[in-house]
């Protein structure tokens, strides 16, 4: 724990040592916040923050810039954050990390203003804050069939480097049943109405003024944290559609199991599973074109998914191969075909992909998010637009490669840290497509195959026996009335021996996968009984004359020898 400790402290101070110094003091006096209405939405596992401002600038010479703060333990589970006017539009204003305030760790925004604000003049703000992982539940371990409940901390002040005249703050929880809520004792009381907790209103609140609060209530959902998220979209004109394929890792955060499971009981308890935590189905909405939905996982293909089709949109419910409990994680895939036409416009020339960074995050948490997308081959001039409302952590083009790709398909991957359902937004992809671009994978696959022809006719022709065929002549004098014959029969090697000793073998038994027990003799009669045939040539007389003669004269030598 100690060593945790140790280098959370040393990541912090590196932190803290390659950011801007900001003493929030000296600012102080520049504004003074004379409303200030709080809205803290924990009604999901993702929670919801949004404050409205109405500030008097105090300052002698006009400014456009308000100051903002995050203390540094809410600063790194902060998932969106964006500021805007309070009025009926709503522009949205720029927030820029302004420095780290080390003395009070705090790091400062600054909110740009539309106009310069003079002595005395007032500004309403409006600020959307969005953090995730700060629901526990307590008690960490309950039974297999049980409800589930969880704390979660704050402050009840808004905390300022400016001087408040008036705040109220409001929790919002998803039910009635409130088991406890401690915080701003004696003097800062809240009060409960139905499923809200009301702070305030409470006057004359000092700069960077803190009062935390604690709240114990009944939480029926699961709490998600998608801890890996990677969606693959492949772009293809050929086809006319657009491939996405989303691979998920999950850990469900929730309260875990206090014995063993027990299937038995989960199935008795099948129809109150929806007041406990336990998570037993996700649904995602798809395109209304998308079609050939498939769900797997590492085992395999799940059957127990259901897909529909409706008129505005898609709908793909897929059950886990085993429902998820505290502590529990699976892992699983899904993918889809949708209409080319409903993603890609064709404007000045160029092609323009709109695509949603991620979809059907809800009320979940994504620790790590990645989106490939794949552009067709050939694709150039290639221009991409993030969303304006978040940046994102890293964004880069690579190669792809897949079937019969010659130089390779153009990819863009985008990634972030921390993704919740405020970032589902679109991003821009620009790129040029020429029509000869059709022709370059057909051409590609045709030019292959032919040098596979090329190349498989050279092989069959290329001698791969090792030595040269020897020619031998067999003399076969039948009858002494008959004419002779010749024989002709290559001299075999035993690579050929052998070929001719396979070839006597029926080829049944070649054939067979059992063991066949070959009786040699019957083999040889066979062999012999089946001759190939060959072409008699007759030999002039003077070829065989000459063996007579000689054989003749060792007659009369013998002859001699004996007298």
């Amino acid at each position: 724990m100690r060593t945790a400790v140790v280098w959370a402290t040393l990541l912090l101070l590196i932190t803290v040592s390659h950011v801007n110094a900001f003493n929030t003091s000296a600012v102080s006096k520049n504004y003074d916040n004379d409303r200030v209405i709080r809205v803290i939405d924990v009604s999901s596992s993702v929670v919801k923050e949004e404050i409205g401002i109405r500030a008097n600038y105090l300052g002698s010479e006009p400014t456009q810039v308000y100051h903002f703060v995050l203390p540094a333990a809410l600063y790194h589970d902060v998932a969106s954050m964006e500021a805007f006017l309070k009025h009926k539009s709503k522009d949205a204003l720029t927030m820029a990390f302004a420095g780290f305030d080390q003395e009070q760790q705090l790091y400062v925004y600054k909110i740009h203003l539309q106009e310069p604000l003079e002595h005395n003049n007032q500004v309403k703000l409006g600020v959307k804050l969005t953090y995730t992982h700060h629901i526990r539940p307590l008690p960490a371990r309950i039974p297999q069939v049980s409800k589930q409940h969880v704390t979660f901390s704050s402050n009840i002040f808004m905390l300022s480097p400016y001087h408040t005249s008036d705040i109220k703050t409001t929790f919002t929880f998803p039910t009635t049943n409130i088991v406890t809520f401690k915080g701003g004792e004696p003097h800062h009381q809240g009060q409960q109405t139905q499923n809200s907790i009301v702070y305030g209103p409470f006057s004359d609140i000092s700069p960077l003024s803190a009062s935390a609060c604690n709240f114990h209530y009944e939480y029926k959902s699961p709490i998600i944290t998608i801890t890996d998220l990677k969606r693959h979209v492949q772009v293809s004109h050929w086809g006319g559609k657009l491939s996405v394929e989303e691979n998920y890792a999950i850990r469900h955060d929730g309260a875990g199991l206090d014995k063993e499971f027990s299937r038995l009981q989960y199935q008795m308890a099948s129809h109150v599973l929806d007041q406990t935590n336990t998570l037993t189905q996700l649904v995602f909405e798809l395109p209304a074109s998308a079609q050939d939905a498939y769900f797997r996982d590492e085992v395999g293909n799940v059957s127990t998914s259901h897909f529909r089709r409706e008129k505005t949109r898609s709908v793909l419910e897929i059950d886990p191969r085993f429902p998820l409990f505290g502590g529990w994680g699976t892992t699983f895939y899904f993918g889809y075909d949708a209409a080319l036409k409903d993603f890609v416009r064709f404007v000045k020339g160029k092609y323009m992909l709109k695509l949603d960074f991620v979809n059907n995050i809800k009320d979940m948490t994504v620790d790590q998010a990645e989106l490939m997308v794949v552009l067709p081959e050939g694709a150039s001039h290639i221009q991409v637009m993030p969303p304006s409302e978040f940046d994102m952590d890293k964004v880069e083009q690579a190669k792809h490669y897949t079937y019969f790709d010659s130089t390779g398909r153009p990819a863009v991957i985008f990634r972030k840290k921390n993704v919740i359902s405020e970032h589902e937004r679109p991003i821009f992809i620009s790129y040029e497509y020429k029509t000869i671009n059709f022709l370059q994978k057909p051409a590609a696959a045709s030019i292959g195959f032919f040098l596979v022809s090329l190349l498989s006719i050279f092989i069959s022709k290329v001698p791969w026996k090792i030595g040269h065929e020897q020619e031998e002549i067999a003399i076969i004098k039948l009858h002494q009335h008959e004419p002779t014959v010749v024989i002709k029969n290559p001299t075999t090697t035993a690579t050929h021996t052998s070929a001719i000793k396979r070839s006597v073998t029926p080829a049944s038994r070649e054939s067979s996968p059992f063991p066949v027990f070959v009786d040699e003799n019957a083999v040889a009669a066979n062999t012999r009984a089946r001759k190939p045939h060959v072409e008699p040539v007759l030999v002039e007389d003077t070829l065989l004359k000459k063996p007579s003669l000689a054989a003749g004269k060792k007659k009369k030598s013998n002859k001699k020898a004996g007298k």
